[in-house]
């Protein structure tokens, strides 16, 4: 739900599970992922410079989380 930074870098999170909150600190750093666009036409064209493309994903992969 939330990252944690401190002097400028981000060194943890606080998430929730099941409906519990917890904190996870991290060890060297933190990788933040939304998903996939290669279901989303016009985000292939703009960022993969190609017409159609696709693959084994999900078709539910359309960029909104970007």
């Amino acid at each position: 739900r939330r990252l944690i930074v401190e002097n400028g870098r981000v060194v943890g999170l606080r998430a929730e599970r099941d409906g519990k909150a917890f904190f996870v600190r991290a060890g060297k750093g933190v990788l933040l992922a939304s998903g996939g666009f290669e279901w989303n036409p016009e985000m292939a064209r703009k960022f993969m410079n190609v017409r159609d493309l696709r693959g084994m994903s999900p078709n539910s992969l359309e960029g909104d989380g970007h």
